[in-house]
């Protein structure tokens, strides 16, 4: 049985993640509004880039939230 602090922290950092990850859509729409509107190919490949950097962490926020729920859910 997991303590009520542990799990209230638990909590909070499942909260906190998940506007994490709001803020890495937004900045990933940031990216895919910029590499189309870029002229330079160049810039256009950075910008794509980084939006397959940002799909990549969102990701593993994503396991990460699962876990920590998993591990509330348990207890």
């Amino acid at each position: 049985m997991i303590d009520p602090e542990a799990r209230l922290l638990r909590e909070m950092k499942i909260e906190n993640m998940k506007a994490e990850q709001e803020y890495l859509r937004v900045l990933r729409n940031s990216h895919l509004q910029w590499m189309n509107g870029a002229d330079d190919l160049e810039v256009r490949a950075l910008h794509a880039d980084i939006v397959d950097l940002i799909n990549q962490l969102e990701a593993r926020f994503g396991t990460v939230l699962e876990a920590l729920q998993a591990q509330i859910d348990k207890n």
